[in-house]
């Protein structure tokens, strides 16, 4: 209903997280006054927004991010700027508080991935890392600290596309829809493509 009080913006994140209150939240972004954020906003209604207060130690600016709520908790992870992509974890008890987590041997740096939660896991999605390289890789962690690596999948590296966690009939599966794909020839190109897969063997099929 209207314009919110944040600035225009793209490439940030949503997440619903209740810290007491159930709320809509905003993780940074790129707009076209500051360039990239790293600001919180937080609204009960999606009407009246607070901007957050942030700790000492809060996540750089950064778009192309992915925010998700695991296990109770709101993680924020990699994302780019101008400076840099990156393969850090932050998580929050309140949504707007953070603390780094100290996480190695994990993913690569990387943009335009995906993330889900199921089963006490978080899962890390493919994306495109600091040297343009798409990846199809999937990566899982309990604590967002130790990651297990699944390795390359069957469907084709890309980026800017939507995963989610959904039950066809057959059991809870991860979906990996659409995004900008590697082209036959020079560049990318978008896609509909839609693949699905569970998780135990991430045999992940194309529909």
């Amino acid at each position: 209903e209207g314009n919110a009080p944040w600035t225009p913006r793209e490439n940030h994140t949503a997440i619903v997280f209740n810290d007491g209150n159930n709320k809509i939240w905003i993780y940074g972004g790129k707009d076209e006054q500051t360039g990239y954020l790293n600001d919180v906003w937080s609204s009960t209604d999606g009407v009246n927004w607070t901007e957050e207060s942030v700790g000492n130690s809060h996540w750089s600016t950064r778009a192309n991010h992915q925010a998700i709520v695991h296990s109770g908790e709101v993680y924020v992870m990699g994302g780019k700027n101008n400076n840099s992509v990156n393969n850090e974890i932050w998580k929050s008890e309140d949504g707007h508080t953070f603390t780094q987590v100290n996480a190695s041997g994990h993913w690569a740096a990387r943009h335009g991935f995906a993330a889900v939660s199921y089963d006490d896991k978080l899962y890390v999605i493919a994306g495109q890392t600091d040297n343009n390289s798409l990846k199809k890789d999937i990566w899982s962690s309990s604590d967002g600290s130790n990651w297990t690596n699944h390795g390359d999948q069957a469907f084709s590296a890309r980026k800017n596309f939507a995963a989610l966690v959904f039950d066809a009939g057959r059991s809870s599966e991860i979906w990996v829809l659409g995004g900008e794909v590697e082209a036959a020839g020079p560049g990318n190109t978008v896609s509909n493509e839609t693949w699905h897969g569970n998780f135990e063997d991430f045999s992940i099929k194309q529909l």
